[in-house]
C-alpha cells in the first residue's frame, strides 16, 4: 500500500537521502528510486512512495513520485537521441576514446612508442571502467562511493579511454560539468602527447624500451 511523506535528509552530491511517512517511520530512498522530475529532489519535499526492505533488511521507499515537482517530460527534446538510441551527449566520448586507442596504437604500429604503451592503455582502460562500475553501483545502494578524484588519477595514469567509455555506457558523471570538464582535459592531454609521439616530435627515453 501506498504512503505519504516528506523528504526530511537529502544528499545531492550522494544521490540519496531518508523519507519519513505520516506515521513518523524513516525509509531510506536513493535516487533511482525516485521518478522523473523536472528538478532534483529537495529536503522538504512532499511524496508518495511503496515501503520495502532492500536485501539487508533495511527499510526502503520505491517508485517515490514527488507531489510538488512537475514530472519530467517523456519526450525527449528533439535532437537529444540518436536515430540509434545513444544520446548525443555520450557519442563525443565514445568518439574521444576511440581516437586515444587508435592514436595509441598508431605510435606503437610506427615503431616510435614501445607496444607496451597500447597494452597499459587497455589495461588501464579496464581498471578505469571497473572503478566507475563500482562507483555507479555504491551510488545505487547508498554505499561508501569513490572518491571522484581517485577516477581521476584512474584516467590520468592511462585509463582515460576506459574512463570515457564508463561515463558514456554507464550514464555516470555526466551531469556534473566539473567532474567532465577534467575528463576532457585529461584526455585531450592524452591524445595529443600520442599524436606528437606519433608524428616523431617526441620520442620515448631508450630506458623505456624493451630489451
Amino acid at each position: 500500500m501506498r504512503r505519504s511523506g516528506e523528504l526530511v535528509q537529502w544528499n545531492d552530491g550522494r544521490g540519496f537521502g531518508f523519507v519519513r511517512d505520516n506515521d513518523g517511520k524513516r525509509y531510506f530512498v536513493h535516487i533511482s528510486s525516485i521518478r522523473r522530475a523536472r528538478a532534483r529532489p529537495q529536503q522538504g519535499n512532499r511524496l508518495t512512495f511503496d515501503p520495502a526492505s532492500d536485501e539487508v533488511g533495511r527499510s526502503v521507499a520505491q517508485s517515490v513520485v514527488l507531489l510538488d515537482v512537475a514530472p519530467a517530460a517523456r519526450t525527449p527534446p528533439p535532437g537529444s537521441v540518436h536515430a540509434g538510441g545513444i544520446p548525443v551527449g555520450l557519442l563525443p566520448r565514445l568518439f574521444g576514446a576511440a581516437l586515444i586507442i587508435l592514436a595509441a596504437l598508431a605510435a606503437t604500429q610506427l615503431r616510435l612508442a614501445p607496444t607496451w604503451v597500447l597494452i597499459a592503455y587497455l589495461v588501464l582502460g579496464i581498471v578505469s571502467i571497473g572503478l566507475y562500475w563500482a562507483d555507479k553501483r555504491a551510488a545505487e545502494g547508498g554505499r561508501w562511493r569513490i572518491a571522484e578524484n581517485s577516477l581521476h588519477l584512474a584516467d590520468l595514469i592511462g585509463g582515460i579511454a576506459g574512463g570515457l567509455v564508463a561515463q558514456a555506457l554507464l550514464r555516470h558523471k555526466v551531469r556534473k560539468p566539473a567532474f567532465w570538464v577534467y575528463s576532457w582535459l585529461i584526455a585531450t592531454m592524452h591524445f595529443t602527447g600520442l599524436v606528437l609521439v606519433s608524428l616523431g616530435f617526441w620520442r620515448f627515453p631508450p630506458v623505456l624500451w624493451p630489451n
